[in-house]
C-alpha cells in the first residue's frame, strides 16, 4: 500500500536571508541560533582550511548532553527540576525517538515551558486545555498542551500545580525516553550537573556520543560572496544559491563537475574563487543553541 500523499504542500515558513556584520551590536544571528532549541546534527564547512581547529572540534566532541529512559512526565514538574536548572540557565528537553505525527511527545524548552504534543486519545484522557497542533499537517488527531513551569502560579501549593499535578500522575501514564541539555547561566556551575541530578533520582542517565564524519575538499570552487546580491532584479543568483551550495557540499555532490556527467552536480551560477583546500565537518548528537553559538565564535577566530 502506498504511503497517503497530501495535495497540498504544508507552510513551513519562509527561508529569509539578512545582510548583517558580527560587529553589529543589532544583528540577529545570535537570537535565531538561540532559538533553535533542538540541534541533533552541525555541519561545517571550512573553505581555505586543511586541519580542523582544535577549539572547534573539542567543542563539539565535548558536548555534555544526556539520555535517561523511562522518565515520567510527572518528575518534569519537579520543582526540585525547576528550581535547579529551568530557573538558572537553559534547558533542552525532547523525548527520543518518538515519531511526532502519531505518538505522544514530550519537551522542555529554555523558556521554561513543558509541551506535551499528544495524540487525540491521550489528550482526551488527561483533562488539560490544549488546542489542535499546526504540525503535521495540522493533524486533527493530535493536541499541544502547554504549562508555563516559571509561572508564580505554578507552585506546590496553588491549585494550577496540584490540579496539573493530579492530571499527569493519576491520566498520563506514558514514560518517556528524553534526550537533555542544560546551559547554566553562571559558568561557575558545570553543565554535568544535569547528569548528577537524575543520577541521585534514582536513573541511569548517560551521556550521548557525539560522532564526527570529515571530509577534506580538494580545489572546490566556493561562491564569492556579495553583499548586494539581493539588491538587484537582475542579479542571476542570489542567497538561496549559495545556501543551495552548502547543501551541496553537505550531501557531497560535484560540484566542479560537467553538467552532463553521470554523476549528482551542481554548479553555483555565481562567480567563484578555487580554493586549494577545504574541509567539511559534520557532527551528530544534541547540542545545545549555546554550544552553536560557541562554535561560529571559534570559527571566525580561526578564520581571522
Amino acid at each position: 500500500m502506498a504511503a497517503p500523499m497530501f495535495s497540498k504542500r504544508e507552510n513551513l515558513g519562509k527561508r529569509i536571508f539578512e545582510a548583517s556584520s558580527f560587529q553589529n551590536t543589532k544583528s540577529k544571528h545570535k537570537d535565531t541560533i538561540l532559538n533553535h532549541y533542538f540541534n541533533c546534527s552541525m555541519g561545517l564547512t571550512l573553505p581555505d582550511v586543511k586541519n580542523v581547529p582544535d577549539a572547534v572540534h573539542n567543542l563539539c566532541m565535548d558536548e555534555k548532553s544526556y539520555t535517561v529512559q523511562g522518565l515520567s512526565v510527572l518528575e518534569l514538574i519537579d520543582m526540585d527540576l525547576i528550581g535547579a536548572f529551568i530557573k538558572t540557565g537553559r534547558l533542552c528537553l525532547v523525548s527520543h525517538k518518538t515519531r511526532i505525527d502519531i505518538e505522544d511527545c514530550v519537551a522542555i524548552l529554555p523558556t521554561g515551558h513543558l509541551i506535551l504534543h499528544l495524540t487525540k486519545d491521550t489528550y482526551q484522557c488527561l483533562g488539560l486545555e490544549g488546542k489542535p497542533a499546526e504540525f503535521p499537517h495540522r493533524n486533527p488527531e493530535k493536541f499541544v498542551v502547554t504549562i508555563n513551569l516559571l509561572e508564580k502560579c505554578f507552585r506546590p501549593e496553588k491549585k494550577k500545580y496540584q490540579r496539573v499535578f493530579r492530571c499527569l500522575r493519576d491520566r498520563l501514564d506514558i514514560r518517556f525516553d528524553v534526550i537533555m541539555t542544560w546551559s547554566p547561566n553562571d559558568d561557575a556551575l558545570c553543565p554535568s550537573s544535569l547528569q548528577k541530578y537524575f543520577q541521585v533520582k534514582g536513573h541511569t542517565c548517560l551521556k550521548t556520543n557525539v560522532r564526527c564524519q570529515q571530509r577534506l575538499l580538494k580545489h572546490l570552487q566556493v561562491p564569492t560572496l556579495d553583499a548586494e546580491m539581493d539588491c538587484s532584479d537582475t542579479r542571476e543568483y542570489d542567497h538561496d544559491d549559495v545556501y543551495e551550495w552548502l547543501g551541496g557540499v553537505a550531501v557531497n555532490s560535484c560540484l566542479n563537475a560537467e553538467p552532463d556527467n553521470y554523476t549528482t552536480t551542481y554548479s553555483y551560477p555565481g562567480p567563484t574563487q578555487e580554493v586549494e583546500h577545504s574541509v567539511y565537518l559534520q557532527y551528530k548528537g544534541f547540542f545545545s543553541p549555546s554550544t552553536i553559538q560557541r562554535v561560529l565564535e571559534e570559527v571566525r577566530y580561526t578564520e581571522h
